[in-house]
């Protein structure tokens, strides 16, 4: 029994209220009449806002607007995840009515309706887990996912043949095994299939990692219909199981599997667009565009009307996705809506600021707003020729056989369809008649892979980077970790430098990659040593005593003059001195310091000096005593 008044009291309480306004709302809901004032909602807004922009918290059941969801401090956390992850547990959450139910299953029919008919698509239609997950996903409508979204089935359905043969149950389910007694069962079949070896190979790591993503999208279904049916038995055990998912996947799953993906990575050649096919193939698209465009307004005959649009209407695409490096879905949608929307006036005082170029171009180029990958509006740029091609289409549309409901561009020429042209396969098609000399180098990818790659060479600040990054339309953190490849070239010329300089010692001279010069570094250093007057006279000076040494040696030994080779090194004292006859060196002495000294004397103007030679057994350990002059 907890005291009235504790904060454990107080949370209980709360968490009690909250699970019984969950159930009211799921009541009203399900009745299938929905006003503002039927649902109990937390911080109820002034203005009118409809139930569709609440959603529950998945710890405590609150509901909550979507937009507000990140502020709330639950009590009971559900998910450590992001602000996005927290909105999608939530959603799952909601309760449908039955019309609501029957309008999503009737759109996730074609999904199901269209996988491959053998032993793991009959397995994936008939669970109802795998279905279920099928509608949630295909309720979009959005036709160019479901292939996607079949494979995901399939991917589970050949888990589920996996798990019913190491438990021996041939009808199970897959909701049976999301438990927390079965997670060691879960993880041998994931290993299993996606071929986890002995020597720590793994046939597809890819398919391990994104088993574990579905698993927990399954287990937060089954929470969702426990709480929803108020089945304590099944929340509890979707519960646990996310527990021990988060606590032990990554180490016994995801970690193998990411680490054999980085292993297959290593030393793998990074092929990106060679700059000669890149304006090759920009040549090929503008003469064919200009060539169709003439053709299609030249021609009257239906038949060739729709084979020439198509081909224009390729050729534009490629154009697109070429010129601006967008993702060729992104490109492929393009409406006619977003053409034709009116264009906002440049701001004068933006203008001014720019360069003289900079401005023709603002003149020039025209800008429309398309959405892009997960609902962000991203620019695309048309040059004259693109723009004119573009009119060229609109106005033949009819004459060439696309549907007036068919809201695209780049139009499927059928009168029945509603789709769009797909830009992989037209980019595919005119790169192979474009006689490059690596066509299959240029797709959409790597043409964007190739634009974040080289603009590394321009060492672009900071507000740049921003600016570019949000044109390609994805976060700088993604465009620096994923989209820049790590060339090897500009690794070794440029990092390189940097280490060299470490070396050296003399870093801290320079503020800028580029500034850093090592091969002047070494000219100058020769340089300065060069022009030392001391460092002459000290190499002159050691030449004269060599001679000197090599007249006394003749005149004490009667053999006629050596010649002497002197190699100057950076420090006179390490000359190396090559002689015709080493054994006459233990038979020099005072001669050989005479000779010295009348040089140094000739050389500084000073008198000669006195010198005492006493020998030791060693001649070269002699001790020079001398005597000022």
């Amino acid at each position: 029994m907890l005291p009235l008044l504790s904060a454990k009291s107080k949370v209980t309480k709360k968490k009690l209220r909250y699970a019984g306004d969950y159930r009211h709302n799921t009541r009203v809901v399900k009745g299938g009449f929905v006003a503002s004032e039927d649902v109990v909602v937390r911080r109820r807004k002034r203005t009118n806002v409809g139930f569709d922009k609440f959603v529950p918290c998945p710890g405590c059941l609150g509901f909550f607007q979507k937009r507000d969801l990140y502020r709330h401090k639950c009590s009971a956390p559900a998910t450590d995840g992001s602000r996005r992850d927290l909105t999608k547990k939530g959603q799952l959450l909601m309760p449908v009515t039955a019309e609501e139910d029957t309008t999503q299953k009737e759109k996730a029919l074609p999904v199901i309706s269209g996988m491959a008919v053998d032993e793991v698509g009959m397995a994936a239609k008939i669970d109802p887990l795998i279905r279920c997950i099928g509608e949630k996903k295909g309720k979009s409508g959005d036709k160019e996912k479901f292939n996607q979204i079949r494979s995901k089935m399939r991917e589970l359905g050949r888990l589920l043949l996996k798990l019913r043969s190491l438990s021996g149950q041939e009808n199970a389910q897959l909701s049976d095994f999301i438990t927390p007694q079965k997670f060691p069962m879960i993880v041998e079949a994931t290993k299993s299939v996606a071929g986890f070896k002995d020597c720590g190979t793994i046939d597809t790591p890819t398919l391990a990692i994104k088993l574990g993503h579905s698993l927990k999208l399954c287990a937060d279904i089954l929470e969702a219909k426990g709480i929803e049916s108020e089945d304590e038995t099944c929340r509890s055990n979707a519960k646990g199981y996310l527990k021990l998912h988060r606590l032990r996947w990554n180490d016994e799953v995801s970690a193998p599997a990411y680490k054999s993906m980085y292993r297959a990575k290593k030393g793998k050649v990074k092929r990106l667009p060679l700059s000669q096919d890149v304006s090759t193939f920009t040549d090929f698209l503008v003469a064919g565009a200009e060539k169709a465009a003439e053709e299609l307004e030249k021609n009257r005959n239906p038949e060739k009307t729709k084979d020439d649009w198509i081909h224009l209407a390729e050729l534009t695409l490629c154009q697109i996705i070429l010129f601006n490096r967008r993702r060729q879905g992104e490109a492929s949608k393009m409406k006619i809506e977003d053409y034709t929307c009116e264009q906002h006036p440049l701001d004068p005082d933006v203008l001014k600021s720019l360069s003289k170029l900079e401005q023709n171009l603002c003149g020039i180029l025209t800008r429309v707003e398309i959405f892009g990958k997960r609902g962000r509006i991203v620019p695309v740029l048309l040059t004259a020729s693109m723009k004119h091609s573009i009119d060229i289409l609109i106005k033949f549309r009819e004459e060439a056989g696309v549907s007036r409901s068919n809201k695209y561009i780049f139009a499927i020429s059928r009168c029945n369809s509603d789709e769009h042209i797909r830009g992989s396969d037209a980019l595919r098609k005119h790169v192979a008649a474009a006689g490059l000399v690596h066509p299959e180098f240029i797709t959409s990818t790597n043409l964007r892979k190739h634009v974040a790659t080289m603009s590394q060479v321009l060492n672009l600040k900071d507000n740049e980077l921003d600016m570019l990054a949000q044109y390609m339309g994805h976060d700088v953190r993604i465009h620096r970790e994923h989209y820049r490849l790590p060339s090897q070239i500009l690794q070794v010329a440029k990092v390189s430098k940097v280490l060299l300089a470490l070396e050296k010692g003399n870093l801290t001279r320079y503020s800028n990659l580029d500034d850093i010069d090592v091969a002047d570094e070494e000219n100058c250093s020769s340089e300065e040593e060069a022009q030392d007057p001391e460092l002459e006279d000290e190499l002159a000076l050691g030449s004269d005593e060599q001679a000197c040494r090599s007249e006394c040696t003749a005149a004490r030994t009667g053999k006629p003059r050596q010649t002497v080779n002197v190699t100057r090194s950076k420090k006179p004292s390490q000359s190396s001195i090559h002689s015709s006859d080493p054994e006459s060196d233990d038979d020099l002495g005072s001669d050989e310091q005479a000779c010295r000294s009348e040089c140094t004397a000739a050389r500084t103007g000073k008198p000669r000096q006195t010198v005492n030679v006493t020998r030791s057994k060693k001649p070269s350990q002699s001790s020079i005593h001398s005597s000022g002059g």
